[in-house]
């Protein structure tokens, strides 16, 4: 892929990107007891976002969920309240954790 085509693409993982980041921020804000947003299935977007970058560019560099949360700009304390969110709702959550497509 290459120009116009790549350019498209490209934008559209930013705006999937900036909306996963959303969604993410949204579960680890909300109170303990009162979550209505998916802290796995933002996870999971963020995994597919991940997978999606390094089919289109081999120069895309992030290995792992962590460190794409790291590098848009987020501390450990929230990584940790992510995490710990996750962990909170395996608890209940009835879907798919992990798809069987990403390593």
């Amino acid at each position: 892929m290459e120009g116009l085509e790549l350019k498209m693409i490209n934008t559209m993982m930013e705006f999937f990107l900036d909306d996963t980041l959303s969604l993410v921020e949204k579960a680890v804000n909300e109170p303990d007891g009162e979550e209505e947003t998916s802290a796995i299935t933002a996870q999971k977007r963020l995994l597919l976002f991940l997978e999606l970058s390094k089919i289109i560019s081999s120069k895309f560099n992030i290995s792992d969920v962590d460190e794409l949360i790291f590098h848009s700009g987020y501390d450990l304390e929230f990584l940790k309240e992510f995490k710990r969110k996750m962990l909170k709702e395996e608890e209940s959550y009835h879907g798919e954790k992990q798809w069987n497509w990403i390593k």
